[in-house]
């Protein structure tokens, strides 16, 4: 009686697909385990360097807590005998979440992709830790969920557990008995036994919209002396802009021809004005430069300068830098947007045409750089021009992330059946962060 009462409790939770059976410790280890790494954190004097966790959350994205990364001379990430450098791309003072890019990815590297929030958890379920604690890497220990401490002031509950953490666990992974991040390890408390802390796993997506404390925030700099004069300046860099030394790579492509690379780089930012080079590879004599005037939100007034390319391609852009955290809403247009187009190839030269734009939707993009969350902004235009009916699309993808666009494309096509439809597009290649 006791077989046919287990059978048919194992043939019940394989028939029904609501229920889920919790993995076993080893399980969960080798489902989570290569979503977490170590972190070297350089300081200026070497009594000033620390060791903590991070995870995984993109191929090249690392959270981890900021009292372990901030201020670093140098940040050095590690993944058993791989490392990789890093630079810290976002930080959220008040939650202690920082975010880092690495260089290049890890190539046994499993990003954490499943999250809990903690309104859903419940005390006394089990959770696991995988850290590094004094730099041991892949350490997982069990525990439960101790309590859920309500934070007065920001939406979400602190994780407590009795799971063991030591110094460098902090800015692992939190995860549940089906291998999901509950949240990122913080602290314990050294005078009492098992009283250990998680930041919710809901904080870790939040970071790019929150990123008031980015890198180069001036108003974050220590009072007094040149740091308070560059704060002053007019000239100071806008908070949320990319640095000098970013570099974009983008493929040029002519229908479904690649025709060459071409390379966007910041030369100079002042206040929230960016200047641009624009080079192509294995073409020195070609270079151009201009300034991007960039808004406090994502409102545009009008394309950036074009950017003729040799070929007569050109490069058309409407707002680069979108700031980070800007909602932009399916439906959202714009009205009126000039453009000046160079139409040599058909004899009518450089023709302003006015515009309407307008968000298409949120889109998941893969491009040769990687996948990208993206919003489809595509504008529109079109001119009479003697018997001739000229319509222009300019589509763009802009990635938070990237902050640029991962791909455009610009479409001109003629009612003059005996004029060949012209059609380019940009895909982002790759990224490279300035010193």
């Amino acid at each position: 009686m006791r077989i046919a009462t287990c059978l048919s409790g194992a043939v019940l939770a394989l028939l029904a697909p609501g229920i889920v059976l919790a993995l076993e410790a080893n399980d969960i280890f080798k489902r989570a385990d290569p979503g977490v790494v170590v972190i070297v954190a350089e300081g200026a004097k070497r009594t000033d360097d620390r060791l903590v966790s991070g995870v995984l959350v993109e191929p090249l994205e690392i959270v981890t807590v900021c009292r372990g990364v901030v201020d670093a001379v140098k940040l050095t990430v590690k993944q058993g005998s791989v490392q990789r450098s890093a630079k810290l791309r976002f930080q959220d003072a008040a939650r202690d979440l920082c975010q880092l890019r690495l260089d290049d990815a890890f190539p046994s590297a499993k990003p954490v992709t499943n999250f809990v929030l903690s309104k859903e958890l419940e005390v006394g379920q089990p959770v696991y830790a995988i850290g590094s604690p004094r730099g041991l890497e892949h350490t997982i220990s069990r525990g439960i969920v101790s309590a859920l401490r309500e934070m007065k002031e920001e939406v979400g509950n602190l994780v407590q557990t009795d799971a063991a953490i030591s110094p460098g666990s902090s800015g692992g992974g939190l995860f549940d008995s089906e291998g999901r991040l509950v949240g990122i390890i913080t602290f314990g408390f050294k005078d009492a036994q098992n009283l250990n802390f998680a930041l919710p796993a809901e904080w870790v997506q939040e970071i790019p919209k929150r990123n008031r404390d980015r890198l180069a925030n001036v108003d974050a700099m220590p009072s007094g002396g040149a740091s308070k004069r560059a704060a002053e300046s007019p000239d100071a860099p806008a908070s949320w802009l990319p640095r000098v030394g970013d570099r974009w790579k983008y493929k040029l492509i002519d229908g479904k021809r690649a025709i060459a690379n071409l390379v966007v780089e910041i030369t100079d930012i002042r206040g929230k004005t960016v200047t641009e080079r624009i080079t192509r590879e294995g073409q020195k004599d070609f270079m151009a430069e201009r300034s991007v005037s960039v808004a406090v939100e994502f409102n545009p007034l009008k394309f950036q300068d074009v950017v003729t390319l040799p070929g007569g391609y050109q490069l058309s852009e409407i707002a680069p830098y979108v700031p980070l955290g800007q909602e932009m809403r399916a439906g959202q247009n714009w009205q009126e947007l000039p453009i000046t187009l160079l139409l040599a190839g058909y004899g009518y030269g450089k023709q302003k045409f006015q515009t309407e734009a307008r968000v298409i939707a949120r889109e998941k993009l893969r491009v040769p750089a990687g996948v990208f969350d993206t919003t489809h902004v595509q504008a529109t235009g079109q001119k009479s021009m003697g018997s001739d009916l000229v319509r222009i699309i300019c589509d763009y993808w802009y990635s938070p992330d990237s902050m640029r666009t991962v791909k455009m494309s610009l479409d001109i096509k003629y009612s003059n059946s005996s004029f060949t439809p012209n059609s380019e597009s940009y895909e982002l290649l790759s990224f490279e962060a300035g010193q």
